[in-house]
């Protein structure tokens, strides 16, 4: 007689020291900054990363000169082309009328007082530089703690037991809805 219950396949339990779920610019990263940090290894960093589009991601973002130095340490300024960039080296904010503008400008005389990048250019950038990061093309369907780890149980029926979880996920964060936060 055959049984009536379906089995259900076992989950494939992986072990991080630390954990980033979130597959956008935040996410992407604190992934590097991780991966580069040299306090871990790249096989002790798992990071979630639900299916995402960035090729349709057409929203831009300023970079100022810290945060351009930051990449540069990381790598991922000097991998871009100089057409995949604009320099800025003024901005104006105009209020009420008859007020005058806020103005901000390189008057430290560098070559630019910062940059606009297309998010997808950025992100298409730092993603190369994660290889040997373990990357998990899923989402968070539900997670446990006990007294030492966390375990994060994906959609893809596999999941991750780790010591820290950093969440970037959103403003409509599936992780923080199960923790409640």
């Amino acid at each position: 007689m055959k049984s009536l219950t379906k089995k259900q396949p076992l989950s494939k339990e992986h072990f991080y020291k630390i954990c980033v779920v979130g597959g956008g610019m935040t996410g992407a990263i604190m992934a590097l900054l991780l991966k580069k940090s040299r306090l871990f290894d790249a096989n002790d960093i798992a990071w979630v990363v639900p299916k995402i589009k960035i090729d349709n991601d057409l929203r831009t973002t300023f970079y100022n000169q810290t945060s351009i130095d930051l990449l540069n340490k990381l790598e991922v300024w000097d991998s871009l082309k100089k057409s995949d960039y604009t320099n800025v080296k003024k901005i104006e904010v105009f209020g009420k009328k008859n007020v005058p503008p806020l103005i901000w400008d390189n008057s430290s005389g560098e070559e630019r007082f910062g940059a606009v990048v297309k998010n997808n250019v950025m992100l298409n950038s730092i993603f190369k530089k994660l290889n040997g990061i373990k990357k998990y093309e899923a989402y968070v369907t539900n997670t446990t703690c006990d007294k030492f780890e966390r375990t994060l149980y994906l959609n893809n029926k596999q999941s991750i037991k780790t010591t820290l979880v950093l969440s970037a996920d959103g403003k409509n964060s599936q992780l923080r809805k199960l923790l409640s936060i």
